[in-house]
């Protein structure tokens, strides 16, 4: 782009313009990576510095294979070519005296103590997330170098509109071919290739605005709109705006944006207009997101049907009343059409909730059956001593009541699960009912098989302790023992947090569209 201006306004033989495909590189935008909770943490943490190429350097990678001479400022060199990597290295050394940041604090602690083996998953934590910030700000220079000429660059052009290419076009070519043939293409990028083709086949030609609004993209909806005021009006060949791709796509945090960034009366229009299939903003979030493949990552199809409900609902909160009976081209209203495309999800839904009941069901029985039986079988306690305060009675105390709380919650995990199996299962059962009942079922049956654990244990100490003079060895043979209760916590963890995310949260994450990490 620095040797090149006109590549900015290039357009293939797709018709398509770069900023067109920086719309749909999700991963180099903070708004399009949806980063874990302790990785959000580090994000905000760690301070990156970008640099950028000098002069020489660019001519240095345009220039091919062959070590060249430049006659210039700089002086005479001789260099051959490298990677953009190394370059960057070069130029921060030469350029840049930093001062040490968080990351590079840390990383000399780590190896001061990199005895200890928590070393390398710290660092790679922080490199991975170093990395994905760093990426962020390329991007966001990236996009400011577009916005150098916003109109060309939105709008773009042909072959002629690019100056100063002549014969060393060539060469540029050759390197381009050469760099792609070095090294095959990562996961991520052709999961982003895909979404560009998705974009610009499926919906028809969207601009670079629709796209970013499709992929959840705000920092380039923001940039371009201040510099191009009319792209919020912007529609594709399906006569859909900005705010049918945000709702189509599942992407919340744009209708927020959207509903933050414009004056009232134009996102009241934005809300009113419909697509060439007199489809509403309320019909676009009736149908279902397996099918459209942007669903939210979770656990379980019943999850699933739980945030499309909680995403239509929110809809229904934007737009008119009357758009509950507005009819489209087919004759459907949006409540007609989220019946029909929910009901074999709905059936799936249905048979994971009855599964899942009947299987921990099993559990639950077992283990009231286990607490019933030790409940009334307490230990003997210390023999040595009627000092009350004795281990040996602590034991006997910690076991009874340990017991106690094991066949209450084992009886009451077992009540709900019949429960779920014995309730009706509409769409309108898993908004709020079903989810409640399955979460404190599956929190009852965990707190009544770490009481089942306790009540082992503590009914042991006592006979135990008495036999090994180090009653360390105790102690850690009860932590082994407890690696199933930590194994099964593990494993519903995910659901667990899902069950909590869909019953408190009024508002959907955004789809997987963008990246996760």
């Amino acid at each position: 782009m620095y040797c090149y201006e006109g590549l900015i306004y290039m357009k293939d033989n797709d018709d398509i313009i770069p900023l067109e495909i920086l719309a749909t590189r999700t991963s180099a935008f903070k708004s399009g990576t949806r980063l874990s909770w302790w990785k959000q943490i580090l994000y905000y943490l760690v301070r990156t510095y970008p640099s950028f190429f000098s002069s020489i350097f660019l001519r240095i990678l345009m220039n091919g294979n062959n070590n060249i001479a430049e006659n210039d400022d700089f002086g005479e060199v001789s260099i051959p070519l490298y990677h953009a990597e190394e370059l960057e290295k070069a130029y921060n050394v030469q350029h840049t005296a930093a001062p040490l940041h968080f990351f590079s604090r840390v990383k000399i602690l780590c190896n001061r103590i990199q005895k200890y083996v928590f070393r390398w998953p710290i660092l790679s934590c922080l490199n991975s997330t170093m990395a994905i910030k760093k990426k962020h700000i390329y991007g966001g220079q990236l996009l400011d170098e577009f916005m150098k000429n916003p109109y060309e660059s939105y709008i773009g052009g042909g072959f002629e509109s690019i100056s100063n290419i002549d014969d060393e076009f060539e060469s540029f070519s050759e390197f381009i071919i050469a760099a792609r043939e070095e090294g095959e293409t990562s996961t991520q990028e052709k999961n982003e290739n895909k979404n560009f083709e998705d974009s610009t086949n499926i919906d028809g030609k969207n601009t670079a605005y629709l796209i970013a609004a499709s992929h959840g993209i705000v920092e380039m909806m923001t940039i371009l709109e201040s510099r191009i005021r009319s792209v919020i009006h912007d529609i594709n060949s399906n006569k859909e705006n900005a705010f049918h791709l945000a709702v189509k796509n599942r992407q919340p945090h744009v209708i927020q944006w959207l509903m933050k960034s414009l004056r009232k009366e134009v996102f009241h229009q934005l809300n009113l207009e419909v697509d060439k299939n007199e489809n509403t903003i309320l019909h676009l979030a009736a149908y279902t997101s397996i099918q459209r493949e942007n669903n939210w990552r979770i656990s379980g199809v019943a999850m699933q049907l739980i945030w499309d409900i909680k995403w239509y609902k929110y809809i229904k909160g934007l737009v008119p009343e009357h758009f509950n009976h507005r009819l489209n081209v087919e004759g459907k209203t949006p409540s007609q059409i989220f019946k029909e495309q929910h009901k074999e999800l709905l059936e799936k839904s249905i048979k994971w909730m009855n599964e899942t009941a009947q299987s921990n069901s099993v559990v639950a029985t077992l283990i009231a059956g286990a607490s019933f039986a030790t409940s009334a079988s307490a230990p003997s306690g210390d023999q040595k001593t009627s000092d009350p305060t004795s281990e040996g009675h602590l034991a006997v105390e910690g076991f009874t009541i340990s017991s106690l709380i094991g066949l209450y919650f084992s009886v009451g995990a077992l009540i709900m699960f019949l429960s779920i199996l014995s309730s009706r299962k509409e769409i309108e059962d898993f908004r709020q009912k079903l989810p409640m009942k399955l979460l404190f079922a599956l929190s009852s049956l965990f707190v009544s098989i770490v009481a089942m654990f306790v009540s082992f244990c503590a009914g042991h100490f006592s006979v135990l302790s008495d036999k090994y003079n180090k009653r360390v060895i105790v102690f850690y043979l009860y932590i082994s023992i407890s690696l199933p209760i930590i194994l099964y916590a593990a494993v519903q963890f995910s659901l667990f947090v899902d069950l909590v995310m869909v019953i408190w949260k009024k508002v959907p994450p955004p789809s997987v569209k963008g990246v996760h990490l």
